[in-house]
């Protein structure tokens, strides 16, 4: 679906399958708030007036613990509900208040409802033309850039710390046994641990489960997005033979609108 940030024209691809799991533990939204009218994964509502914004999440629940798919869905839900009705003036202002104030609480909410339950989260929040990165677990946020550079977040894993110790590759780390192992999520009480990262310039943005990037390389991910298209980059990680739930949204620049 075309959205508008800041003058600039996007497109927003989204899909999940269920992989082994009973159901499918992850989920996601998107909420586009531009123009006169607020879109939220591709309703559209009108009445809107401020400053041209962006959101997405994915969250995934902790596979071996009971409610995931409840868990995770009440976290998304939380924080739509928090970018809708937030003051947006600045967007640092934006990421520290997720980081310290709303995650926590609705982390509270969660264990009280669901007290064995836990979720990554991995989300994008662009005001006018800055775009940032939130995550705590292994779900990520890839961003690649017209330069060919490439970014993504880190995850909070031992696999992940043994890459930066120098022990493994990039590339081996999805063929590690102890690859599903997470150190901090939502619902383990450290949200201090969330990452924050400046990714503007992008050509195209992924946000993913682990389901993605457990089955495919960084560069495999790389030619995929291009068109960008999610339900071919969930299908391509099912065709790899995905056993994890998988889930993309993919945000591709198509170009700046034209200023009358």
């Amino acid at each position: 679906m075309d959205i508008a940030v800041f003058n600039n024209h996007y497109d927003v691809s989204v899909n999940s399958a269920r992989g082994f799991h009973r159901c499918n533990q992850d989920s996601y939204a998107w909420v586009s708030m531009s123009g006169s009218s607020i879109i939220t994964n591709g309703t559209v509502q009108p009445g809107y007036e401020g400053m041209d914004c962006f959101f997405a999440i994915v969250c995934d629940g902790m596979g071996g613990m009971p409610d995931g798919e409840f868990a995770s869905q009440s976290i998304v839900n939380g924080a739509v509900e928090w970018f809708k009705l937030v003051e947006k003036t600045e967007i640092i202002t934006l990421c520290a208040e997720l980081k310290a104030k709303v995650v926590p609480q609705l982390e509270k909410r969660m264990l009280d409802r669901y007290p064995e339950s836990g979720t990554t989260f991995s989300a994008l929040i662009a005001l006018n033309d800055v775009w940032m990165s939130i995550n705590l677990g292994d779900s990520r946020c890839y961003a690649f850039y017209d330069n060919g550079r490439m970014f993504r977040t880190l995850d909070h894993t031992p696999v992940e710390q043994r890459r930066s110790d120098g022990l493994i590759s990039e590339d081996e780390m999805r063929f590690q046994g102890d690859n599903n192992l997470v150190n901090c999520y939502i619902g383990g009480q450290c949200c201090g641990e969330i990452r924050i990262h400046d990714i503007s310039g992008f050509r195209t943005a992924l946000i993913c489960s682990d389901g993605v990037h457990d089955n495919l390389s960084a560069e495999q991910l790389r030619v995929s997005v291009e068109n960008g298209d999610a339900r071919a980059l969930v299908e391509q990680c099912i065709t790899c033979g995905a056993e994890d739930d998988v889930t993309a949204i993919v945000i591709r620049k198509c170009g700046r609108q034209v200023m009358n």
